[in-house]
């Protein structure tokens, strides 16, 4: 708890993962097998980008992946980025503050007003999206987001044609949360503009203003 980072966290253009890569402001992986993991008071006052290329990309300007973890208090107030020239050859995600959050976490009064930008070149099978959010890209098994403000634009370009995506609602994008599946999102506000830019043709997308699917 308590704790700031103003330090750039990236991979670099060169670098190439045969798995994921998880990349955050704060701590990368959180999890317990026993009982929740209390932090507040998080704060990231630099850029956190994914440049490289790996299987997946977990992108979060607190936290990348979090289990029975209890966040609150988090700010974000830079830019997240999937840059474009990055490759994720099955599951990408990128929010301001978490990218997945599950296993009964919550997040509550965390603000993120960073851009959140996404330049997808993924071809994924059948049950693999995209998924962006201003504060949480995935949301599920349990887990709440209560209290939570975005104010950072969200921004996903998907113009290459390597980008091929099979799944219905391939694009899942939220002023809050980019995908919701049995969780909780509640008295949350996003004050920002979420806009998809592709010229290829998909499944399906789905943007909201608070959730996107």
């Amino acid at each position: 708890s308590n704790c700031t980072n103003s330090g750039l966290i990236s991979t670099a253009k060169s670098s190439k993962s045969t798995a994921g890569v998880i990349l955050s402001g704060i701590t990368g992986y959180l999890s317990s097998d026993v009982t929740t993991v209390t932090l507040s008071n998080l704060h990231n006052t630099n850029k956190v980008v994914h440049y490289g290329s790996a299987t997946s990309a977990y992108v979060g300007g607190i936290i990348g992946n979090t289990a029975k973890a209890y966040l609150k208090d988090c700010t974000n107030t830079e830019l997240v980025s999937v840059a474009s020239g990055s490759t994720a050859s099955k599951i990408v995600r990128a929010s301001g503050i978490a990218s997945t959050l599950t296993e009964g976490s919550i997040l509550e009064n965390c603000t993120n007003s960073g851009t959140v930008t996404m330049y997808p070149k993924v071809t994924t099978e059948a049950g693999k999206y995209v998924a962006v959010g201003g504060i949480a890209a995935v949301v599920s098994n349990s887990s709440t987001i209560s209290g939570c403000k975005n104010s950072g634009p969200i921004n996903v370009h998907s113009q290459d044609a390597e980008t091929v995506l099979q799944e219905a609602n391939a694009f899942r994008v939220g002023g809050i949360v980019g995908d919701c599946t049995a969780a909780t999102v509640e008295n949350c506000e996003n004050l920002a503009t979420a806009v998809i830019n592709t010229r290829n043709t998909y499944t399906g997308i789905s943007v909201g203003g608070i959730i996107g699917t």
